[in-house]
């Protein structure tokens, strides 16, 4: 029980008040569950989440009509300026690692993986026993996934995506006292206190606006369009 509240909570604070009730329980397998239903903005959606400690949120999402799947990482306590680029590593089993720079909102920090990188994603994704995330600036530790149920989740999210394609959405609801962590290392002029850990390095100019997502290569990808998705402002 208190896994799947850390998975549902992080799947609402990803979405407004106004769009929480919009979002169906598809599937759960292990710690992982499929959602379907409507964004924000209407655009409907398939999101496939886990959630852990301190309110940790991994979660894919397929938006209808993009031709990327979006990732979201969240944490309690992260506090990243807008538009801070964040390097980020994802790796499944004994895989080579996900590289890429994705891009931080405040609490969250967002990616894409472009269609041709999706398929090979998927299948590390679901033929792994466990997965590491890791944030290489910043003072947030890395992340251990559980990837118990991750096969039939994947194929719960990628029935999901075709439900989608076809014009038939789915989705039926089925029965340590210290502060925060942060991903990114707190600027120079900030007071020397224990701060909450950040997932990247701020830079000495000022930050990028671009808001960009990352194309899912491993080598490392650049920013690309503006998020259209996300958690409120």
């Amino acid at each position: 029980m208190r896994k799947a509240f850390w998975i549902l909570a992080g799947v609402l604070a990803m979405l407004p008040l106004q769009a929480r009730a919009q979002l169906s329980l598809v599937s759960r397998t292990g710690v992982w569950e499929v959602f379907s239903g409507r964004s924000n903005n209407g655009t409907m959606v398939c999101v496939l989440s886990t959630g852990g400690p301190e309110g940790r949120y991994f979660g894919l999402k397929y938006f209808l009509g993009n031709q990327h799947v979006t990732t979201h990482l969240s944490k309690g306590g992260w506090n990243i300026p807008e538009g801070t680029q964040v390097p980020v590593e994802i790796r499944f089993g004994g895989e080579t690692p996900w590289r890429y720079r994705g891009t931080g909102h405040r609490n969250f920090v967002e990616g894409r993986i472009t269609a041709d990188r999706l398929a090979l994603f998927i299948r590390e994704f679901r033929g792994a026993g466990r997965g590491q995330i890791t944030f290489p600036q910043g003072s947030e530790g890395s992340w251990s996934l559980n990837l118990s149920g991750s096969s039939a989740a994947a194929d719960a999210f990628s029935g999901c995506i075709r439900q989608l394609a076809q014009g038939a959405p789915q989705g039926a609801p089925q029965g340590a006292p210290r502060g925060p962590t942060q991903p990114f290392s707190p600027a120079p002029s900030q007071a020397p206190r224990a701060a909450p850990s950040q997932p990247f390095s701020p830079a000495p100019g000022p930050l990028p606006s671009t808001g960009g997502t990352y194309d899912g290569n491993r080598g490392g990808g650049d920013s690309g369009q503006a998020a259209e998705e996300g958690p409120p402002k």
